[in-house]
């Protein structure tokens, strides 16, 4: 009777977890971070004897038993989910850091052959600057104009004076 309330074994989570296929030094880690491998070896043996336990309870007892190695499968489960996720997560960052720091790299090479460049090679002429200069022109411009205006009053008063000592 209680055999009827079979659920996926409890090492179904391990044997998942580590017959992924993937052999990826991460989730390796991650593994052996959650649980030493050795501890998963005995899993088929726990399970049948689990089983068996069951099978020697009482129905309510074995049901309520069931129930609650099914909550806490799927608590495992959930968990492993989050860290698969987190792991995830944490390799986009890595390797969004590793795409960063190659960036600073390459721009404090750029800035330090930047800085050396000036010292190798002799100083350039100054490019000019997009200054507006129509103000000054004007003003020089006048002042031109008002050095000939002033000559040819000069010239002007040079020969009144003559015609008044002549006369």
């Amino acid at each position: 009777m209680a055999a009827e309330h079979t659920t996926a074994p409890m090492g179904q989570m391990s044997s998942m977890a580590m017959d992924d296929g993937s052999d990826d030094e991460d989730e390796e880690s991650v593994h052996s971070a959650m649980s030493n491998a050795s501890e998963f070896e005995d899993d088929e043996e726990v399970e049948y004897l689990a089983m068996e336990m069951v099978n020697h309870l009482p129905p309510e007892q074995a049901s309520r038993l069931l129930k609650n190695m099914r909550a806490k499968e799927k608590a495992v489960q959930d968990l492993l989910h989050r860290n698969r996720s987190l792991l995830d997560s944490c390799q986009h960052l890595d390797s969004e850091n590793q795409a960063l720091t190659d960036r600073l790299k390459e721009s404090e090479q750029v800035a330090k052959q930047a800085a050396e460049a000036p010292k190798a090679a002799p100083a350039a002429a100054p490019v000019p600057a997009n200054v507006d200069t129509s103000y000054f022109a004007k003003m020089e411009r006048g002042k031109e104009e008002k050095i000939l205006i002033l000559q040819k009053e000069r010239d002007h008063l040079v020969m009144q004076v003559r015609r008044l000592d002549a006369g």
